[in-house]
């Protein structure tokens, strides 16, 4: 019986504890809304031919209103919260993606005079997000040799932040680039547009 109570006991601690954070996560303003920014070879568009290398750049920032939020931690780094997918579920993307380079912050401040400050990080856990006052960047690329087997065609993607399932005071939920556009054509031309 007291094994009984002693369960009992421990999940009202937790269910409150739980419905006290979910609170007090209510009662806080307005939280920044985290935006995506995706570019393909420094444009919204481009025209290939197979076997042209891809880079794509992810850009985190945020909207202006609202209090800043974290994006990501310790056990689940702000840029490994970012993948690449297919627009409108058509096709998988059909080349594996690497990294280029490691994850990068740039943070916009003032001096006690006004003057604007840039400040360049390494990689970290978690990226503040609030309007562009950061900007954390990823890079993910595609290789000569795994672009050589791309069919002919159109190719839209987009970017998808969104959090793990355990983190569930993060105050911001799944969110999506607009969507670039890769041709890619037959006859070995390469144009590309923004």
């Amino acid at each position: 019986m007291s094994r009984l109570v002693t369960r009992s006991a421990a999940v009202a601690l937790a269910v409150i504890a739980t419905l006290a954070v979910m609170l007090w996560l209510q009662q806080r303003g307005p939280a920044v809304r985290p935006v995506l920014t995706l570019r393909v070879n420094r444009a919204a568009s481009v025209r290939i031919s197979a076997g042209t290398p891809l880079t794509f750049e992810v850009f985190l920032t945020g909207t202006a209103a609202g209090d800043s939020i974290r994006v990501g931690g310790p056990g689940a780094r702000w840029y490994r919260l970012i993948t690449l997918e297919a627009a409108g579920g058509a096709r998988v993307l059909p080349w594996p993606l690497v990294a280029v380079g490691p994850p990068r912050s740039t943070v916009y401040t003032r001096d006690t005079q006004g003057r604007p400050i840039v400040t360049s990080l390494p990689a970290q856990a978690a990226a503040m997000v609030k309007g562009l006052s950061a900007v954390h960047v990823v890079t993910l690329g595609v290789s000569p040799e795994d672009s050589a087997h791309t069919p002919v065609g159109s190719y839209r993607v987009l970017a998808r932040l969104s959090r793990p399932w355990w983190m569930f005071w993060s105050r911001h939920s799944t969110t999506f680039s607009a969507p670039v556009t890769i041709e890619v054509s037959s006859d070995g031309s390469v144009v590309q547009g923004g």
